[in-house]
């Protein structure tokens, strides 16, 4: 638990965060995670997650992503870019998920992928989308996802006209409140259908969140 002798920082990830951010990253969205890259052999989409995060590129990569550290341990993780890159993180998410599912499974992988889009779509050329937010479960409500969005927003250069995207599921009413707080309001609402009986994989619908 932070407290004022605590020293919180934030840094970009390196590949060496790998076991503390994956459980975070997948966390923030765990249904769409294994809707998306759940394979029976493979295993759950963490594993995938795992080699994603330590290439670089991509939004999976670990270049992507910035960390919060309390005491040098970190704590939460998040990532924020806008529309500009979409296609060549697109190019690189790809080509990561050719080479570790292989060409037909990759192929099954992209067209669920194409599904999660119509729900939660990439960011378009004036929007930064904030994604993968997560904070250690075990200290959470003390005010640290906060202070990870602020940095994040600080960290790049948003234009006047261009504003902060964000989904979030209609299952987790706690980090919406926490958006709205920060000046979020609900844009759009999506239902959802999308669901892998087999594995017993529903994804809930969102919300598209906004700030001016």
């Amino acid at each position: 638990m932070p407290s004022s002798n605590n020293q919180i920082t934030f840094r970009k990830a390196t590949p060496s965060d790998v076991a503390q951010a994956v459980p975070l990253i997948y966390s923030s969205g765990p249904d769409v995670c294994e809707f998306m890259f759940y394979d029976a052999k493979k295993g759950s989409a963490q594993n995938f997650f795992a080699y994603g995060f330590t290439r670089s590129g991509g939004e999976l990569g670990y270049d992507n992503h910035t960390c919060i550290l309390i005491d040098n341990k970190v704590v939460g993780i998040g990532a924020i870019w806008n529309g500009k890159k979409t296609f060549s993180f697109m190019l690189a998410d790809i080509k990561k998920i050719f080479a570790f599912f292989g060409f037909f499974k990759g192929l099954m992988i992209l067209f669920r992928a194409l599904k999660v889009e119509m729900l939660i779509p990439p960011p378009k050329k004036k929007e930064w989308v904030i994604a993968h937010l997560a904070i250690d479960s075990t200290i959470t409500g003390k005010g640290l996802g906060t202070k990870l969005i602020h940095y994040l927003i600080d960290s790049v250069s948003i234009k006047p006209d261009e504003k902060t995207i964000l989904d979030v599921s209609f299952i987790n009413p706690k980090a919406q409140k926490l958006y709205e707080r920060l000046g979020f309001k609900v844009t759009k609402k999506k239902e959802s259908k999308l669901q892998r009986k087999k594995y017993n994989v529903k994804v809930p619908g969102h919300y598209r969140m906004e700030r001016e």
